[in-house]
């Protein structure tokens, strides 16, 4: 969500969280149902990707070795690179700072 909320239209999306690919691909008609328990939250992905195409949303496999590279499949059927890596490891790296702080900020509150 914050990816698609600070890029510029065109981009693409690379994942590593296959339900949240999964989510942003089956569009509004399965989001918003009321049978979906995660309703609130699919909304706002859904709103935010409203304008992106379905071919730009990718899923790639979490957590891979250097062994991965060229071998592994993204689900646009492109071999992982090792820059998918590094960005994958630098998204990993920041999402966690990112909790550290928040934690860290609700102990001081």
């Amino acid at each position: 969500y914050q990816a698609i909320t600070h890029t510029l239209p065109g981009c693409t999306f690379i994942s590593d969280c296959q339900p949240c690919v999964e989510a942003i691909l089956a569009g509004p008609d399965v989001n918003l149902s009321d049978r979906n328990p995660l309703a609130s939250v699919c909304s706002l992905m859904t709103a935010a990707f409203d304008d992106v195409n379905a071919d730009n949303v990718i899923w790639m496999p979490a957590h891979t070795t250097e062994a991965s590279i060229g071998k592994a499949r993204l689900s646009n059927d492109s071999l992982l690179t090792s820059g998918d890596r590094v960005a994958n490891d630098e998204a990993d790296r920041l999402a966690g700072a990112a909790a550290k702080a928040s934690d860290e900020a609700d102990k001081e509150a």
